[in-house]
């Protein structure tokens, strides 16, 4: 299956590297977690995705007149999903 991650651009060097990875025709399968995060940081729960890879991005639609954040959306491929209460 895949996961769909939509979100503001950021310097997150270590995602940057897996993407050109991929782009330079390396797939490098990671396992992964995505957490959601309570309004004081803690963490409440917890999607770990199992051989993941990035299969698609989509970069931020730029409008020099536009007051709307810069939304990249990143696609990312599992082999296996689990669900964890913290």
């Amino acid at each position: 299956g895949n996961i769909t991650l939509k979100r503001g651009v950021t310097q997150s060097f270590d995602l940057i590297d897996w993407l050109k990875k991929v782009e330079n025709g390396v797939i490098e399968r990671a396992n992964v977690s995505i957490t959601l995060q309570d309004e004081n940081h803690q963490e409440v729960l917890k999607w770990n995705l199992f051989e993941a890879w990035p299969c698609k991005w989509t970069g931020p639609d730029l409008k020099a007149s536009a007051d709307e954040m810069a939304i990249e959306t990143l696609e990312i491929c599992i082999e296996r999903l689990e669900t964890q209460k913290v």
